[in-house]
């Protein structure tokens, strides 16, 4: 029960753009053995203490710059809080290795309570079908990578809670565990569970890809009226078009208009 896809494209098509750039730098970073002269940061671009992961899911930024042998990458993240006293808090850094901009691999980080932490740190190849989360994910077993979690004095909010401090997740990337791919940043977001699967709470490069429902029609009535729902579509129900009369005759669904009347059927005794 969609228009068209057209009305995000220009949204999408400018994520997208901005990806495939930041991950070319990576990449011929890596390749040519280029050394930044210090971290490249990305601040979380919905602000300090933002609806998407107030509380414990708030990403504040994250920064990368090329390792040291035998790591190829380092990269950091912020979670906002500095005290995780409910539940757990969970993010992952989420890895491209084809250029495609979709998630390869994942370096999650699980802590809980006050510092000094003791962070779960486990490593996962994904299906390479999503943006935001690793799906299809399949732990990999002795990681080299690793990753230590303490409090740091670099929140980029002043209005940030606990400012200036925030709790930083630093991690080393060995490319060897991904298959010796060359490796490409997509996103780092945290997480409603530590399944890297589970639905995203706030990622620091995420652009929303709807604000309204109309944002994510396939054009396929059939299917159902998919929604937008905190940013990202969802599903719509399918239609059902058999009435269950049979004298009706057979409805049929057509994806440009939905459900199409049958053929009634003489149910009357006299043919």
């Amino acid at each position: 029960m969609k228009s068209s896809r057209g009305a995000k494209v220009s949204g999408a098509s400018r994520t997208r753009v901005l990806r495939v750039l930041s991950l070319f730098v990576v990449f011929v970073g890596m390749l040519f053995g280029a050394q930044p002269a210090a971290a490249f940061c990305t601040i979380d671009g919905d602000g300090a203490n933002d609806p998407n992961g107030d509380g414990q899911k708030d990403i504040t930024q994250f920064c990368q710059e090329t390792g040291t042998a035998p790591f190829e990458l380092d990269v950091q993240w912020n979670w906002d809080e500095i005290v995780h006293g409910t539940g757990s808090s969970d993010a992952c850094a989420l890895f491209d290795t084809n250029a495609d901009t979709l998630v390869d691999n994942a370096v999650c980080v699980t802590i809980a309570g006050s510092t000094p932490f003791t962070p779960t740190v486990r490593v996962f190849s994904c299906d390479n079908s999503k943006t935001k989360n690793c799906s299809g994910p399949v732990e990999i077993v002795s990681p080299a990578s690793g990753c230590t979690v303490a409090l740091s004095g670099d929140d980029p909010f002043p209005a940030g809670d606990a400012s200036p401090q925030d709790t930083k997740a630093t991690c080393t990337i060995d490319a060897a565990d991904f298959g010796g791919a060359s490796l490409g940043i997509v996103d780092v977001c945290s997480y409603t569970s530590s399944s890297p699967s589970s639905v995203a709470s706030d990622c620091v490069l995420f652009v929303p890809e709807c604000t309204i429902d109309a944002d994510c029609s396939d054009s396929d009535a059939c299917n159902g009226a998919e929604v937008c729902t905190a940013g990202a579509c969802g599903a719509g129900t399918p239609l059902v078009c058999d009435n269950g009369a049979f004298c009706d005759g057979t409805e049929i669904c057509v994806p440009a208009t939905g459900c199409v009347a049958g053929t009634a059927v003489d149910c009357s005794g006299s043919g």
